[in-house]
């Protein structure tokens, strides 16, 4: 006789008791999940998203947060681009922006979809990803290609010889400067003088000025008559030949009525009194030689490679505060001039250490190299001015009783500051250092100091000194480690 099937029965068994609290588990367990889920999905991008990219290609600086927090004006962005397409970096980037202020918006538009959106903001040139930036008083443009760039990666190229290249990614600082573009009221043009032999200024410095938010434009003296009613700083790059007494007397009278000047010296070589004077009627005066320096902290790889000592300014602190160095070649010295007038104050940037000196230079002539500044001999001899030296100094004059109406006037020994090569390089603040100074001539407030983010490892910067004290650390290292060995294995062998 068959047994009668009891499906409550089989309800009571343990097995299905153990096995349904386990499902009611699992289901609680799934649920939780979920809902961990769609919470943390409301949480802010930076919250959830953590950079774990080499380079921090996505985290934002505090200069940018306070750009973004203070914003008083709605800023709109459009991608130039199908969001299905659009570059996975950037946008991760500005997902953040978007996190940060409630006065940004984001738009991807297809320009294939809508081709007239492009040229309504003369951006029909730009390559897909470029963005526009809008606020109602004004709009501009950022090139994809601003924002990814590719360079000479010289500093591999001085270690292995390689001709390597580097990509940048330049997302946050040119997206940066746009949107403080795009608001601000304050616009400063700096004027770069030409017409004494001046090098021109490298795409690559103008571009960093432009992304202060600082218009240039040349100006020769000579076909203007004046310094421009809007100068807010004027440049001077390197002059190889002397002012006239006219450019003299203008640029003076521009200084006295409250205009700021940089000026970056050139190794010429020859007597330029009017350029002197100048130099002079603000209290310093250059050694008209080459410095060299002797204490290998302050070099490296050759004595003329200078590594000077970053002193405490406004123009250094930056840089100084993210353990960077300045990079100087073919410097002269700067001296102050003693009793020069009362409120006149000459404060130094960059210093050479007591061990470095002054060597005459003579100009020589060759078809390939052009004119180039040569010394005898690089050893240190009787007669050679000693250091210290400065290398970059800032002059502040107030005029007449006002507390606040300063002229302010930047030197440096040396044109090299912001050569190509020394510019192009990751380890060095170059730029950082030119940038600071005309930010500072134009007073201007929301300076744009963004590093672009390289995709490969930078390279260690270090002093000769260094070097050298690393090399003697390990190989005492090694013998201490080589002696304590033998130490031990003698005790042992002795048991």
């Amino acid at each position: 006789m068959s047994k009668k099937f009891n499906l409550g029965k089989i309800f009571k068994t343990k097995n299905t008791k153990y096995g349904t609290y386990s499902a009611l588990i699992s289901l609680l367990v799934i649920a939780i999940v979920i809902v961990i889920n769609l919470i943390f999905n409301q949480l802010p991008s930076e919250v959830i998203h953590y950079d774990m990219s080499a380079r921090q290609l996505y985290s934002i600086s505090d200069q940018t947060e306070d750009i973004l927090e203070n914003l008083d004006l709605d800023v709109h962005i459009y991608a130039l681009v199908s969001e299905l397409n659009k570059d996975q970096t950037l946008d991760e980037m500005m997902q953040r922006y978007l996190e940060l202020s409630d006065r940004l918006d984001l738009t991807y538009i297809d320009p294939d979809a809508d081709p007239t959106f492009a040229s309504n903001y003369d951006a029909s040139g730009l390559g897909a990803n470029s963005l526009v930036v809008e606020s109602e008083k004004r709009f501009t443009t950022v090139d994809i290609k601003d924002i990814w760039t590719t360079e000479m990666d010289y500093e591999t190229y001085a270690k292995t010889g390689e001709q390597n290249t580097t990509t940048y990614f330049d997302g946050e600082s040119c997206l940066t400067a746009a949107i403080d573009y795009v608001v601000t009221d304050d616009l400063p043009m700096a004027y770069i003088l030409e017409g004494h032999g001046e090098t021109s200024l490298t795409r690559e410095v103008t571009s960093a000025l432009s992304r202060q938010n600082i218009a240039t434009d040349t100006l020769n003296l000579m076909t203007a008559g004046s310094i421009p009613e809007d100068c807010r700083c004027l440049i001077i790059n390197g002059p190889t030949k002397d002012f006239s007494d006219d450019e003299t007397a203008q640029i003076l009278d521009y200084m006295e009525r409250g205009g700021d000047m940089v000026l970056l010296a050139s190794m010429v070589g020859r007597d330029m009194p009017n350029f002197d004077m100048i130099l002079e009627t603000y209290g310093v005066s250059l050694t008209k030689g080459w410095i060299l320096e002797a204490d290998n902290s302050y070099f490296v790889q050759s004595l003329a490679y200078l590594l000077p000592q970053l002193e405490p300014h406004v123009l250094t602190n930056p840089i100084k505060d993210n353990n960077m160095y300045v990079l100087m070649y073919e410097a002269q010295g700067i001296t102050e001039l003693p009793n020069h007038r009362e409120n006149l104050l000459v404060l130094p940037l960059m210093t050479t250490s007591e061990s470095a000196y002054n060597k005459s230079v003579t100009l020589s002539a060759d078809d390939e190299a052009g004119i180039t500044a040569k010394i005898s001999t690089a050893e240190k001899e009787p007669g050679d001015l000693t250091g210290p030296f400065y290398l970059g100094v800032a002059i502040q004059e107030r005029l007449d009783d006002n507390e606040e109406d300063f002229t302010r006037f930047v030197v440096f020994s040396s044109e090299y500051l912001i050569n190509k090569g020394f510019t192009d390089s990751t380890s060095f603040a170059n730029m950082d250092m030119f940038v600071n100074a005309v930010s500072w001539m134009c007073e201007h407030e929301s300076s744009i100091n963004i590093h672009a983010k390289a995709q490969s490892v930078k390279y260690l910067t270090v002093s000769t000194a260094q070097v050298n004290f690393w090399i003697v650390a390990l190989i005492v290292l090694v013998v201490l480690i080589l002696a304590a060995g033998i130490v031990i294995w003698a005790r042992r062998r002795k048991r």
